[in-house]
C-alpha cells in the first residue's frame, strides 16, 4: 500500500535508484540480510525486519529517508491502491434415488444449494480535486437446484441427463470502485463494484455403452442458456467524459479533452451455448 516517490511523475514500488536508501543497503549488504535453509541449501534473503526497523517505511510519515505516506507527492497512484472481501455461506441439501421402472434401473439425486455472498470493496476516487477513500458493502443470494438421472436400459448401456442453474462470480480485482490511470498511455481502468456474477441454466444429456471393460463409446450433447455475462466494455472517450476528476492529470500537461481509453467490465445479456462430444476410448 505505500509508495515511496522521488519524483511526482515516478512511482516506484521501493526507493529509485541512487536515493539514500539503495545507497546505505548497498552499502551494508550484510547488516539487511539473513541466511536461511530450505532442505540442505543456504540462500541469502533480504532481512525485512531490519530494512523496516532502519528506515520506518510503513510509518505513513516523512522522515530522513524519504516520504512514506500514500503517494505523499503525487496523488496520480493513489488510486492504483485498493482492497477487496468476499464472505459466501453456503447451504446443500440433496436426496438420492435408486428404483426400477419394470425391469430397467434407474438412479440418480436431486438438490438445491443456497448461496449468499457478501462483498466490501474499497478504492480511491477524485472528487473536487481531492482524493476520497470510498467502500461500498453489497450482498446478493442465489438459489441453485440441480437434477441427475441415469438409465440403464440393458447391460452397459447408459443414458445419462443433468441439468442445474449456476453461477460464477466477478473477480474481486474487478470490483473495485476506484481507477487505475495509466497517463503515459492515456488508459483508465475502472472497476465496478455493482457487478453481477454470471448466471446460467445448464442441460447435459449423454449416451454411454461400455462393450468391455476396457472400452467406452459415447455421444453427449448439452446446452448453456446464459442468463448473464461478465464483459469488458472499451471506449475512447475525452478525459472529461470519464467523470474523474482533472487533477488526477496534475504535472501531466493533459487536460479534459484528452483523448483516453477507459476499459470497465459490465453486466451484460448472454445467450445460448450448444455443443456435442463424442468420446472412444
Amino acid at each position: 500500500l505505500r509508495r515511496y516517490t522521488t519524483d511526482p511523475l515516478t512511482n516506484n514500488e521501493a526507493a529509485a535508484p541512487g536515493s539514500g536508501i539503495v545507497t546505505e543497503i548497498n552499502g551494508n549488504m550484510g547488516s539487511y540480510s539473513k541466511l536461511i535453509n530450505v532442505a540442505g541449501t543456504t540462500y541469502l534473503v533480504p532481512d525485512l525486519d531490519k530494512i523496516r526497523a532502519k528506515f520506518d517505511y510503513t510509518c505513513n510519515c516523512v522522515n530522513s529517508w524519504g516520504a512514506f505516506t500514500m503517494n505523499a507527492t503525487n496523488n496520480n497512484a493513489r488510486p492504483n491502491n485498493r482492497s477487496a472481501e468476499e464472505s459466501d455461506t453456503a447451504l446443500y441439501l440433496q436426496s438420492d434415488y435408486r428404483f426400477n421402472v419394470g425391469q430397467i434401473p434407474v438412479r440418480g439425486n436431486l438438490g438445491v444449494r443456497y448461496v449468499s455472498t457478501g462483498e466490501t470493496v474499497n478504492g480511491y476516487i477524485a472528487k473536487g480535486g481531492v482524493i476520497t477513500s470510498t467502500t461500498i458493502n453489497r450482498s446478493y443470494e442465489d438459489t441453485l437446484p440441480s437434477f441427475n438421472v441415469t438409465v440403464e436400459p440393458q447391460k452397459n448401456l447408459l443414458v445419462r441427463f443433468a441439468a442445474s442453474k449456476v453461477m460464477s462470480r466477478p473477480t474481486l480485482a474487478s470490483l473495485s470502485p476506484g481507477v487505475s490511470i495509466n497517463t503515459s498511455g492515456q488508459t483508465l481502468s475502472i472497476g465496478n463494484p455493482y457487478l453481477d456474477p454470471i448466471r446460467a441454466k445448464t442441460y447435459d444429456m449423454s449416451v454411454e455403452w461400455y462393450p468391455n471393460k476396457d472400452t467406452m463409446i459415447a455421444v453427449s450433447v448439452f446446452k448453456k442458456q446464459i442468463d448473464s455475462w461478465i464483459q469488458s466494455l472499451v471506449r475512447t472517450i475525452p478525459y472529461s467524459e470519464t467523470g474523474y476528476d482533472l487533477s488526477l492529470l496534475d504535472g501531466t500537461g493533459q487536460s479534459g479533452a484528452t483523448t483516453y481509453t477507459v476499459t470497465q467490465p459490465v453486466n451484460t445479456k448472454g445467450g445460448d451455448l450448444t455443443g456435442y462430444e463424442i468420446s472412444l476410448s
